[in-house]
């Protein structure tokens, strides 16, 4: 049922284990990155993003004072992150 739930939402949804690979994502998740969920579970954001921008959304996790993930379950962090279609999301992390 939870899974259906999650499945209907239309905005991309992830949950990552502490070292930051993906153990569920949403359909609109698997849309977004243009993958599979098997193609994508296990995986981390290196294997399908630009080391660039991982690099970018990094820094600004450190200049937060982010340091670890589990840190503060209150804060919140945004950034807007377009896709090649033109689409736009906003990732929201903790």
């Amino acid at each position: 049922m939870l899974l259906q739930i999650l499945n209907s939402i239309s905005d991309p949804i992830f949950v990552k284990y502490s070292q930051h690979i993906w153990v569920f994502l949403n359909d609109a998740f698997c849309d977004f990155i243009g993958h599979k969920q098997d193609a994508l579970i296990g995986k981390t954001d290196y294997d399908f993003f630009p080391k660039s921008m991982l690099k970018n959304i990094a820094k600004t996790y450190l200049n937060s004072g982010l340091t670890q993930l589990a840190q503060s379950v209150s804060a919140r962090l945004r950034r807007a992150i377009n896709t090649q279609s033109g689409t736009s999301y906003i990732m929201l992390g903790a």
